[in-house]
């Protein structure tokens, strides 16, 4: 039985070959009554950027049983209709 229900954006990074990969991540955190204690469940990949499209924030909430709003109410985490601008980077 869960009692409490946090979504949040997480940064995670990859080392692979000396170069070093940051990338955004939704998890969940709730509270497990039975066990008296938190458990986190990863809930989807964001990207570079912590900017989902209004379609891909619909396809998550669906697949991971979750209200639009839930998602919109994430703090740092921002919903665009259509398609975000790629970020350019300069080498």
């Amino acid at each position: 039985m869960y009692l409490t229900m946090t979504i949040f954006l997480a940064k995670a990074t990859k080392r692979t070959k000396g170069k070093t990969y940051t990338y955004w991540i939704l998890k969940e955190n709730r509270w497990d009554a039975q066990i008296k204690a938190t458990k986190q469940r990863y809930i989807g990949f964001v990207g570079l950027e912590p900017i989902l499209t209004e379609a891909q924030a619909r396809e998550i909430a669906k697949a991971k049983d979750l209200a639009l709003d839930q998602l919109r109410a994430v703090d740092g985490l921002k919903i665009v209709h259509g398609a975000p601008k790629p970020k350019i980077e300069k080498r």
